[in-house]
């Protein structure tokens, strides 16, 4: 298993364990929560284990946890204006500049990366099989023109 510190975020397990003391559940309620195992909690908590997507997907849906400050241990001040999608624009950032660190340590991570992504989130997935389709549809057109 590879251990946390590949990411850049070598103190993950003791931020999550810090919020998880803060609102004072046991190993076993806060794993239920996020809706993996007690081992794997602790695994995660002790830097044994990388996150996987399941896990921020857990967090991010069950929790209050701000996942900034979870991942990178800084605190990222939202915008005031939201309707201008900013926000997400950071986040995207934040993972592009994250995967980017994990992959130039270890290129295999990112297939693992494309893998769980298109696992949750469907919707990307069946976005860019469509667009995939239509390019090659439009190539093929391309070369076979009728005169």
């Amino acid at each position: 298993m590879s251990n946390i510190k590949d990411l850049k975020t070598d103190n993950f397990g003791l931020r999550l364990q810090r919020y998880r003391q803060e609102k004072r559940l046991t190993g076993k309620q806060f794993s239920e929560i996020i809706g993996i195992s007690q081992g794997s909690l602790s695994e995660l908590e002790n830097g044994k284990r990388d996150p996987s997507g399941k896990v921020f997907q857990g967090i991010v849906e069950n929790t209050d946890i701000d996942i900034s400050w979870l991942i990178t241990g800084k605190k990222i001040e939202k915008s005031r204006n939201t309707s201008c999608g900013c926000r997400k624009f950071e986040i995207l950032n934040q993972a592009e500049e994250w995967l980017s660190e994990v992959v130039n340590k270890n290129p295999k991570k990112e297939a693992w990366f494309e893998v769980e992504f298109e696992e949750k989130f469907q919707e990307f997935k069946k976005w860019k099989e469509e667009k995939e389709e239509s390019a090659a549809a439009a190539a093929y057109y391309s070369t076979n023109k009728v005169a």
